[in-house]
């Protein structure tokens, strides 16, 4: 891990990195990116998040780890429990991708008993989180750790030597 080289946003994640260096794109054996926003559920039911991935994934929901398979490995589908939620409502999402060798693609998905299994569209993630008091937090972040909003970013209340900003 290091600074970030470079930023973008994805409209969704799916990916066949092998496909866009057919292209003529440029390619690494070796990276990592992280992708963080928001999801949000059209239906108010159980929802299964998936990831079709070659080498290492984590996904998080609202601060849970719901997909965990940090390890090498050739193309793979993994999959979270069901997971209920609320029509309309936002929630975290973080998803973590490194690739080691060979193939790379990784591909988020869900299903739900109203929704047939398929990447998860650009209409149901927002790559800003709300931020309505503007201090950098997710709202949705600082309600997780402090219950409220409005939380002052260079504050370190944990005393570990990194701002609620850094650990965000």
């Amino acid at each position: 891990w290091g600074p970030p080289v470079t930023n973008w946003i994805d409209p969704e994640i799916d990916f066949d990195f092998d496909a866009l260096t057919q292209k003529g794109a440029e390619r690494t054996n070796e990276f990592s990116i992280r992708w963080t926003g928001e999801v949000q559920a059209e239906f108010t039911e159980p929802y299964t998040f998936y990831v079709l991935r070659d080498d290492g994934v984590r996904v998080w929901l609202n601060e849970q780890l719901i997909i965990d398979a940090w390890n090498s490995h050739h193309v793979v589908e993994e999959q979270s429990a069901p997971i209920n939620l609320v029509a309309g409502q936002r929630y975290l999402l973080r998803v973590e991708y490194f690739q080691n060798r060979g193939g790379a693609e990784v591909s988020l998905r869900w299903s739900s008993p109203s929704t047939p299994k398929h990447v998860i569209s650009q209409d149901q993630l927002y790559s800003q989180p709300t931020d309505v008091d503007g201090n950098g937090l997710p709202d949705l972040w600082e309600m997780h750790y402090f219950g409220h909003i409005g939380v002052d970013p260079h504050a370190d209340p944990d005393g570990d030597g990194l701002s609620n900003l850094q650990e965000y």
